[in-house]
């Protein structure tokens, strides 16, 4: 028989993680908003100026810089290539993970531990986001962690000097992430529980909670971790009118023009983002979740239900709000999910866990058959067929001892060998096909190959062209003809600025070198000027 311990449930976890975040991290080029995360960290890296971030030498006021900095330095400890720009991301998820399972096995038990764990880092959202170098991974990973640690210690018992300074640091983080939208998140969840707590008589609940001297000093904490970066950034951007940038970016969201079906598909994808889990959320509003559960756990329970719901719909209701934004959310499901099935099992039905189960062995047999034909579809190597053979037999030794796994935590164990043998069959079938596709990599491939080694190429207000990732230096960004100094030779500018660059003193000499393939309205050349 199979016991479950806290180590023990970390370990299923570190397995998931390992199996789906890992594989195949850095095999596609920069993808969607990932150039805005990773460029400016390489010129912090290249000009010591780690307060403003900067993208093709222009100021970026957009967003606070802590996803600038992580990716610099990971990219400083391990080269310059997407593996390790997306590495920070994968281990904010682990981290997550971790804590999930440590926190939750204290109050939930480590069955509760295990299942909240497995619900939170592999849902649809956190797989996408936290296997790229974005924003949302690390903002749902703060969020999370603030929320968490708050319930954990507030269920507890704890003394509220405990419950809030430690949430306080974790939602400075988050702003310096994205900004304070997570604060919506954390106090509607928060409010719900002290809420919910004052109706069932249980100290530390209520206003009583909320006024505690030990939340002003959580505050002071937050804004002054926030405080850190954004004073000197205010007195370094002041003449960029940065702080009216940030407010016209909200009220750009509030007052922007109404898009009346996008507005109301952001409802569906924002449920879809906790697919595929959310088949399981009718088992939080049974009529019978929570009557079993101690009045604490049961207040943290009704409370966080109610202030999911309320923050769900009151970020998803302004006009330019985007699903996205409710990602952060995602641990509030996970706990709830994992409260119901370890302490309401009363309102789970008995065919329930039999389906699941019978589902996850259908998964895992057609995954199984799919790692098999991986190397006939994606090219016989030593490596992919030493590693389909250990998954194999990974699994196999989990098929032939299920009697070993039995109830949710052989559930759980089929569903995790699942999602890792469908990222193996994604990582090796599927990206290989995506690769085929690269225009970024393409484009810098051919800038490489044609200058010649050590030349230094300047790049005149590219703007954000993220293909500019994949030149190699040492490569310098021109603002003004005033940039262009007599040792300038080689010169990238898009044609419709080619005025701007080139004078009587210094016409072009010849042809352009290269020719870029057309990029949207940029049509970009390499010039030789003359001496």
């Amino acid at each position: 028989m199979f016991i479950l311990t806290p180590s023990r449930a970390f370990f299923c976890v570190l397995l998931l993680w390992a199996g789906v975040y890992l594989p195949g991290l850095g095999k596609l080029e920069l993808q969607g908003e990932e150039g805005r995360r990773v460029l400016p960290g390489i010129e912090m890296l290249k000009n010591g100026n780690w307060v403003v971030p900067h993208i093709a030498g222009e100021p970026y006021l957009r967003k606070p810089p802590l996803m600038n900095w992580v990716t610099a330095v990971s990219q400083d400890l391990g080269g310059r290539n997407e593996r390790m720009a997306r590495l920070p991301s994968a281990l904010g998820v682990l981290l997550f993970a971790a804590c999930l399972v440590w926190l939750c096995s204290k109050w939930l038990g480590p069955l509760g531990g295990l299942l909240a764990g497995v619900f939170a880092i592999s849902n649809i959202s956190m797989m996408e986001k936290g296997r790229l170098a974005e924003i949302e991974a690390l903002y749902m990973v703060f969020t999370g962690l603030a929320v968490l640690w708050w319930l954990t210690a507030w269920v507890r018992g704890a003394s509220l000097w405990i419950v809030w300074p430690l949430a306080g640091l974790f939602l400075g983080l988050g702003m310096l992430t994205k900004g304070p939208l997570h604060l919506v998140f954390f106090y509607s969840i928060v409010v719900g529980v002290l809420w919910a707590g004052a109706k069932r008589g249980t100290p530390n609940s209520g206003w009583r909670g909320m006024v505690h001297p030990a939340h002003a000093l959580a505050l002071v904490l937050m804004l002054g971790v926030f405080a850190l970066w954004a004073v000197p950034y205010l007195r370094m951007t002041a003449a960029l009118d940065s702080d009216g940038v940030w407010l016209r970016q909200f009220t750009g969201r509030i007052g922007g023009e109404m898009d009346w079906s996008g507005w109301l598909r952001n409802f569906p994808r924002g449920v879809l983002n906790f697919f595929p889990w959310l088949v399981l959320l009718p088992l939080v509003w049974h009529r019978g979740a929570g009557a079993e559960m101690p009045p604490r756990m049961a207040a943290v329970f009704h409370g966080m239900r109610s202030g999911m719901v309320f923050a769900f719909f009151a970020v998803l209701i302004v006009p330019g709000s985007s699903s996205r934004f409710t990602m952060p959310l995602i641990v509030a499901p996970a706990i709830l999910l994992a409260m119901v099935l370890t302490h309401s099992p009363g309102v789970v039905p008995s065919w329930l866990r039999q389906e699941w189960r019978r589902a996850a062995i259908i998964v895992l047999v057609l995954c199984l058959v799919g790692s098999a034909a991986v190397p006939f579809v994606a090219g016989i190597s030593a490596v992919s067929v030493t590693i389909g053979i250990a998954l194999v037999a990974a699994v196999s030794v989990v098929l032939a001892r299920r009697n070993t796994f039995t109830g949710w935590i052989g559930v759980v164990m089929l569903s995790i060998c699942g999602m890792v043998f469908a990222t193996w069959i994604h990582v090796n079938a599927i990206m290989p096909r995506m690769q085929r596709h690269d225009e970024l990599r393409t484009v810098g491939a051919m800038l490489n190959a044609a200058l010649p080694h050590g030349e230094m190429l300047t790049v005149f207000r590219p703007g954000f062209e993220p293909f500019l990732y994949y030149v190699r230096e040492p490569l310098v960004y021109a603002q003004s003809r005033d940039d262009i100094t007599p040792t300038t030779r080689l010169v990238l500018v898009d044609e419709e600025k080619l005025e701007r660059v080139v004078t009587r003193s210094r016409p072009v000499k010849g042809g352009p070198w290269i020719r870029i393939p057309a990029r949207d309205d940029t049509r970009m050349i390499v010039i030789e000027l003359e001496p």
